[in-house]
């Protein structure tokens, strides 16, 4: 994984590089870690379809963006409960529902994910 310094203020996957902000260096260890492995996964997505596919896939299909998204976002909170950090479901709501991702699902819709989700991962105890 290699990554480049953007003007934007999110991360993001095009295989084989994750382009990330200036302020990325100054984010906390644990968050870079968590975020690159959500889009460590997305590289794993991309790799199995062929990347033009896959863009082209997220580009147009809102169901499946909000599939590669979630199992994304699993990764990343499973990541921060393994060192140690609560991930707040009402934040990635707030971020899954915005138009960050094209308002791909409603905002009640992704909080009940993302509690469901840290709840499984928390009683499986992140195995």
């Amino acid at each position: 994984m290699r990554l480049l310094t953007w003007p934007l203020a999110f991360c993001t996957a095009i295989y084989p590089f994750v382009f990330v902000p200036r302020s990325f260096s100054r984010w906390s260890e644990i968050t870079r870690i968590a975020v690159l492995a959500h889009e460590e996964a997305h590289h794993r997505q991309q790799k199995v379809m062929g990347l033009w596919r896959f863009g082209w896939r997220y580009y147009l299909d809102r169901r499946f963006r909000w599939r590669v998204e979630s199992w994304g976002y699993r990764r990343e909170f499973w990541v921060y409960l393994k060192l140690g950090y609560n991930p707040d479901p009402a934040y990635y709501a707030q971020v899954l529902s915005g138009k960050l991702y094209g308002f791909m699902v409603s905002y009640e819709e992704a909080l009940v994910w993302s509690e469901k989700t840290l709840q499984h991962l928390k009683s499986a105890r992140c195995r």
